[in-house]
């Protein structure tokens, strides 16, 4: 016998502008059935690059997939223990990256790295795809292994899931995916934007696309430069970790600070803080200077991002570049550049500053033609920011909804239950 409770902080009506039933606390199993995948034989070419999409759980990245990186054939799928989930199917990656979740568009397989649930006709999918992102972290709590975390599909079935009525969890599902498609759509304008920028840097820096001067005469030719003579490229300090973490001093900038979302071309959030007195007594000196920030070491200098800062210091993975002219325009002309390319082969990649310092790249000789490309390219990077904080302030209205919409979890039952990590 279930035991009924209240419901969310915010409840919709009927057609009939009553009130839904009382919420019901049950055991997630029986929302619908949870099926295991499998891998074919990577030895048997015959069992691969096939018809049917079969993923792992770093490939749900997203609320509908369709698309896998790897195919499998009739001949794969029944020679290994993959079976095949029917379009609809909510996919819950729980090995390794536990609770990655979307919503298969087709016919599709996954590997043992998931508990994927087919739900009862009783229950609409996309409100367990929400239902499961907001409850990630039981998920994880629930997860146990030695060599990665897994939650088996025991543990997993008796995890206690708070269930609407069929209708309610329609009306759920029609507002937060009204907010998504808001979300998408201004992600799309976004990336338009930034696709547009792109093309237009190549043109400006090949140069393709050239300015006129005031009286409507053509500028100079450009020049070709080693980037060492238009600065210098300083590389960060290693801090124990008893030095980082303050709260306020001079911004203490690390890899991780690069991921920050909001305006992509200048720095303006640390996560750490060195103080004065300590940067006194240590005898560090700060970075006073504008400066092009960027990773220096590991996978990150592939993600290409710089950023502008001053008055800063830098962890050892990071490098600055202090120019010498324009600031904007050196920013241009670094992200106009794949440093990437000049990266040393290592255990990590990384970056070396006499390297660097001798990559060619050609620059107009007039600072008034500098001035007018930054112009046009500044122009694109607000109209950029403006957007992206729109998607920043959509994605925070959905997540108090979210908060709103489903009732906080009850204590879970059996907290103390082993899951038996079948797959």
């Amino acid at each position: 016998m279930t035991r009924k409770l209240s419901g969310p902080q915010l409840r919709f009506k009927d057609e009939a502008g009553n009130d839904f039933p009382d919420w019901e606390e049950k055991n997630l199993g029986s929302m619908g059935t949870f099926i295991s995948g499998g891998t074919p034989d990577t030895s048997v070419p015959d069992y691969w690059n096939g018809n049917i999409p079969w993923f792992t759980p770093t490939e749900i990245k997203k609320k509908y997939v369709s698309k896998s990186n790897k195919t499998i054939t009739e001949r794969g799928l029944k020679n290994s223990s993959a079976k095949l989930l029917p379009g609809g199917t909510v996919l819950i990656s729980t090995r390794a990256t536990v609770g990655n979740v979307g919503i298969a568009e087709t016919q599709c397989a996954t590997n043992q790295g998931f508990q994927s649930l087919l739900v009862n006709d009783s229950e609409i999918n996309t409100f367990w795809y929400y239902w499961i992102i907001q409850h990630k972290n039981e998920l994880i709590r629930r997860a146990s292994g030695s060599t990665f975390l897994e939650i088996g599909k025991s543990e997993i079935s008796k995890i206690i899931a708070l269930r609407p009525d069929k209708e309610e969890q329609q009306k759920i599902v029609g507002c937060l995916s009204s907010i998504d498609e808001l979300i998408t759509a201004q992600t799309q304008k976004v990336d338009a934007l930034v696709e547009h920028k792109k093309g237009l840097m190549q043109k400006l820096f090949r140069p393709a696309l050239r300015f006129k001067d005031e009286a409507g005469n053509d500028f100079p030719d450009w020049e070709e430069r080693k980037l060492g003579s238009l600065g210098k490229f300083k590389s960060g300090i290693g801090f124990s970790n008893a030095e980082q973490g303050g709260q306020e001093g001079v911004p203490f900038y690390k890899v991780s600070c690069m991921n920050v979302l909001g305006n992509e071309r200048v720095m303006i959030k640390s996560n750490n803080y060195v103080t004065d007195e300590q940067i006194h007594r240590l005898n560090y000196k700060p970075i006073m200077q504008n400066a092009i920030i960027f990773a220096k070491v590991g996978a990150a200098i592939f993600l290409e991002r710089k950023r502008l800062a001053n008055n800063f210091l830098l962890d050892n993975n990071m490098m600055a570049f202090i120019p010498t002219i324009n600031l904007l325009f050196m920013k241009y002309v670094f992200d106009n550049t794949r440093l990437s390319r000049f990266s040393q082969v290592g255990a990590l990649p990384s970056y070396n500053a006499s390297d660097l310092a001798s990559i060619k790249v050609h620059i107009p000789v007039s600072p008034k033609e500098k001035q007018k490309i930054v112009g046009c390219l500044s122009s694109i990077d607000e109209l950029i920011t403006a957007q992206t904080q729109k998607v920043d302030a959509l994605v925070e209205h959905k997540k108090g909804l979210v908060q709103k919409l489903f009732p906080r979890q009850a204590r879970q039952a059996n907290t103390n239950l082993k899951g038996d990590n079948q797959s």
